[in-house]
């Protein structure tokens, strides 16, 4: 899922690669056309950035930039250049400029402009298990990690250097998080 501030709406990807939006205005849910520069893809995780809709497609290991249609999305244009990344294990992604991906297997990964950075992270134990969400924004020094394996939000600056962390008895099995950090 992924939430536009501009037009005050949701948008969700369903298990065939579909998209639907839910107003907050309407309070109803209504699907929107989309498509993918190919065929039968694997949409991991979506995100919003400038108006854009960005689809993480882990089949062909590509993130799709789509722009706005009176109907939904277009058909997305490749963002990642070469064939260098696995994205098979990608679950999340979040963008400010830069793009992270965050991996099944604990790995956040930093992209600008279609190619791959440097990004390791730094003072953290236990590493990460997992990233099941990631959150930032151009408004914040901070990149958050969920990790739900071990019931634990990381805080971490653009860098990768860990910050801090949030854990509470009362997870089970935590899946996605949403920041309001002006909020606390």
């Amino acid at each position: 899922a992924a939430y536009n501030r501009d037009d005050k709406t949701g948008y969700f990807i369903t298990g065939e690669s579909k998209l639907a939006s839910y107003s907050l205005e309407t309070q109803a849910i209504a699907p929107k056309e989309i498509a993918y520069p190919k065929e039968d893809p694997r949409i991991g995780a979506i995100t919003m950035y400038n108006g854009k809709l960005y689809t993480l497609d882990t089949k062909y290991s590509q993130l799709y930039k789509h722009n706005r249609t009176q109907t939904g999305y277009d058909k997305g244009t490749p963002w990642i250049t070469g064939n260098s990344l696995d994205l098979a294990k990608a679950t999340s992604v979040t963008i400010d400029g830069n793009v992270f991906i965050g991996t099944s297997a604990g790995e956040i990964m930093r992209l600008f402009k279609g190619e791959k950075q440097s990004f390791e992270i730094v003072g953290l134990d236990p590493v990460l298990s997992s990233v099941d969400a990631l959150w930032t924004s151009a408004d914040t020094d901070t990149l958050y990690a969920l990790d739900g394996s071990t019931k634990r939000v990381v805080l971490f600056d653009k860098e990768g250097h860990f910050k801090k962390q949030f854990t509470a008895d009362e997870w089970q099995k935590p899946s996605a998080m949403h920041v309001e950090e002006a909020e606390g």
